[in-house]
């Protein structure tokens, strides 16, 4: 607390509380589980060449319960605005990434479940700061194959753009020449 991070942020206790409310239920599970901690992959890149050449992500944290045979992948949010872990792609894709990187021989044969888990104390949330999802591993598929079929349009010559919810935190959305459309469209109604 007080101290300037590796990136330059400035650690505050606030900063410190959440990061710790996170560290916490990362551990309760691990603890409550009887998983080797050694299996928690933190912040460990995942490759996802197999869904798009030079593709990678990096979860925060991710692991293997080999006592319930599930993959756990946590994501820490310190935003205000509620973050729903059901259908949430990024961390899907992350599963993905995980169950491929873990070099086990047909580990997808024994992972049965895939739990989401997001972390956030700073939004107030009727479900609680450490919200989870979880859904069967035969599922991973059919949401690969929704994956798949996307991104052949967007690398393809002519992808399609459609403004909704994802455009709120986009980093190109100043660039965007379909959600400025849309937005002087709504200023002409004005």
């Amino acid at each position: 607390v007080g101290t300037l991070s590796a990136d330059g942020i400035l650690i505050t206790q606030e900063f410190h509380d959440v990061a710790r409310e996170y560290v916490d239920a990362i551990m309760g599970h691990i603890k409550s589980s009887g998983v080797n901690p050694f299996l928690l992959h933190i912040e460990d890149r995942v490759s996802l060449d197999h869904l798009l050449p030079k593709w990678y992500g990096t979860p925060d944290a991710h692991m293997w319960d080999t006592a319930l045979n599930e993959l756990h992948v946590w994501d820490a949010k310190f935003g205000h605005t509620p973050v729903d872990p059901f259908e949430h792609w990024q961390m899907i894709i992350y599963a993905m990434g995980a169950i491929r990187n873990l070099g086990e021989k047909d580990i997808h044969l024994r992972v049965k479940r895939i739990v989401l888990h997001v972390i956030q104390p700073r939004s107030f949330h009727s479900g609680g700061t450490h919200r989870q999802w979880s859904f069967p591993i035969d599922q991973l598929g059919h949401y690969e194959q929704l994956l798949r079929e996307a991104l052949t349009d967007v690398t393809g010559d002519s992808p399609s753009c459609t403004v909704g919810p994802q455009c709120k935190n986009c980093t190109a959305r100043a660039h965007c020449d379909t959600l400025k459309a849309e937005c002087y469209a709504g200023m002409d109604m004005i």
